[in-house]
């Protein structure tokens, strides 16, 4: 007779090894990163300083590529060994991983005997011990050369300062068949290109003033700016497909898109300008009475644009028979309503759109205790109130059967803050999409504490009915933007947003990206959707002081123009408005 307590044991052990075989087949392959501070990671008070280790996930589809950066600052071949962070990768790695070995910049200090390492003795030594521990395991090693300083001579003409540090590096790669990807002559080539003052922006070279933990500036021509670190990241991703590594298939195809290559010459009148105001934010949709209708924010110019825009903004309705404009001013749409209100005192960042019969009017609002600043009664941006009017901005839904109004608010926010999370202090910047089954996909920006943004996505059944989190993380192409607009076209999800972090820009210009489901994106090699520099109709260009909020008309599933808010600075005074330019169809 079969014993049934063994039979269950066999099929319960069956079970379980099924289960962990499925799991190592389905887990991501890992790439662990050792390296020194132009790899690492970077704490909130070095930024924007950035390792190019920290944008490699990017280049990789996430469901099969993990990044775990080991990277450490300071670090050579010796320290990391002698401090035991070499044996914690070790001690991790499984049958497949990889470990991307980039050392170099502290191995040549020969003054520090702590992390001196000579370049054909312990540094060539520590090398072949990574790479032999590594195949230990049955992982692969990869072997980088060290990516360069920034460095110009009084002709203009770069020079490398690591000595021998590349050249063993390749030895060694050579020597024990090891890939090798060469970030030294890459990154060499990047630099020269660039010359002496282009290159700058590839490094954390910053004026006095300019971001409040470099409160001096900086001229740090080692370590990166995101822009750069970007860059880095993008050549380690063409090392790997040069090199034949495996793990080319896992990156991320770039199929040339290029959103920025379907502008037009802009409409020197176009858009809306409105006397006596900022003006911001514009929102535009095409009305059943077949004119266009804008949405926008504006507040007295009789004061600051900042911190104004959060305390005054109100959203005001304007209308063109052209969706190139000019557009006239029609009325408030959302006027202030009083401070015992959620949205009572400043209503900001319209985005329109119709579900069916119904116009839906999507805003930030907030409220604060007091009067309203002007120019008699100033804020700073210091000052409690706006903090409270910061802290208190939420994403709120108006509706209406006519873009004329009248606009019907609800009694709360349709998104709010997060306690303890990445979106604990604000919610703002909605970007809905209405799905054909008139579900709503909708795409904010969360903001842990001042100055750290990310985009996240909520989905509701319907405008009005609860916005549900898909994820307690922001999305990953959302880290450092702000400003999102996605639509749908050709059966992809595609993205605008403005690059706050500077990472494809050093202009904090528009990017773009894309995405099959919504949710996973990338963003191509042609970044940059729509940058300061603007050329017009009449075949002139000038670069605007900026580029933001972005809205793209979609007419017959297919867009047809761009929106965003601009402004130049015209007999020493700043002026701001929504330009608007047309595509290519």
């Amino acid at each position: 007779m079969i014993d049934m307590k063994m039979l269950m044991v066999v099929l319960v052990l069956a079970v379980l090894t099924c289960g962990s075989q499925a799991l190592a087949q389905t887990a991501p392959t890992v790439i662990y990163l050792a390296g020194d501070s132009t790899m690492a990671q970077k704490t909130a008070d070095k930024r924007p300083e950035t390792g190019w280790g920290e944008y490699l996930q990017n280049q990789f589809d996430h469901a099969k590529i993990k990044i775990e950066n080991h990277a450490q600052n300071g670090r050579s071949t010796k320290s990391f060994i002698d401090e035991g962070l070499w044996q914690n990768i070790v001690g991790k790695l499984r049958k497949g991983d990889y470990v991307f070995i980039e050392f170099g910049h502290n191995d040549e200090k020969s003054e520090d005997p702590k992390r001196y390492a000579a370049p054909r003795t312990d540094y060539r030594n520590n090398l072949i011990k990574f790479v032999t521990e590594v195949r230990s395991k049955q992982a692969f090693p990869v072997l980088l050369t060290p990516v360069v300083r920034r460095r110009f001579n009084e002709k203009g003409e770069f020079f490398d300062t690591h000595g021998e540090y590349p050249a063993v590096v390749r030895e060694v790669a050579a020597e024990y068949k090891v890939p090798l990807i060469d970030m030294q002559r890459k990154s060499q080539a990047l630099v020269s290109s660039l010359g002496v003052e282009d290159s700058k922006k590839l490094f954390l070279i910053l004026k006095a003033g300019e971001n409040p933990n470099y409160p001096n500036g900086n001229d740090d021509n080692t370590h990166f700016a995101p822009f750069g670190a970007e860059q880095m990241a993008r050549l380690a991703a063409d090392g790997i497909r040069e090199a034949k590594i495996d793990l080319a298939k896992y990156l991320i195809k770039d199929d040339g898109e290029d959103f920025h290559s379907r502008l037009l010459p802009a409409p020197g009148n176009g858009g809306l300008r409105l006397d006596n105001y900022w003006v911001w934010c514009g929102s535009v949709i095409k009305g059943d009475d077949g004119k266009y209708h804008m949405f926008a924010s504006r507040w007295p110019n009789a004061t600051p644009f900042s911190p104004y825009w959060l305390t005054n903004s109100e959203i005001v309705h304007a209308v063109s028979s052209t969706p190139e404009g000019p557009y006239e001013f029609n009325d408030v749409a959302l006027p202030p309503r009083g401070a015992e209100f959620w949205d009572g005192q400043m209503t900001h960042n319209p985005a329109i759109r119709k579900s069916g019969d119904t116009y839906l009017l999507y805003y930030t609002g907030t409220t604060y205790k007091g009067q309203r600043p002007s120019a008699t009664n100033p804020v700073g941006e210091t000052d409690a109130l706006k903090l409270e009017a910061h802290q208190g901005e939420r994403i709120g839904l108006a509706t209406s059967k006519s873009p004329y109004g009248p606009w019907k608010r609800l009694d709360k926010p349709i998104l709010d803050v997060v306690p303890n999370s990445w979106e604990q202090y604000l919610v703002s910047n909605a970007a809905p999409v209405i799905l054909k089954d008139g579900r709503v996909m909708l795409y904010y920006k969360g903001v842990e504490k001042l100055r750290v943004n990310a985009i996240g996505l909520a989905i509701a059944d319907c405008p009005t009915c609860e916005y549900k989190r898909v994820s307690n993380q922001p999305l990953n192409m959302g880290i450092g933007a702000e400003d999102p607009f996605i639509w749908q076209e050709d059966g992809k999800f595609k993205a605008l947003m403005l690059d706050t972090d500077r990472r494809y820009s050093p202009d904090k210009e528009i990017f773009y990206a894309v995405s099959d489901d919504g949710r996973h994106w990338r963003v191509p090699r042609n970044s940059i959707a729509v940058s300061r520099k603007i050329l017009w109709a009449d075949g002139s260009t000038k670069k605007m002081n900026s580029t933001e909020r972005p809205h793209v008309l979609i007419e017959n599933g297919k867009p047809t123009h761009v929106f965003f808010a601009t402004g130049e600075t015209i007999n020493g005074k700043r002026y701001t408005w929504n330009m608007v330019i047309p595509l290519k169809r």
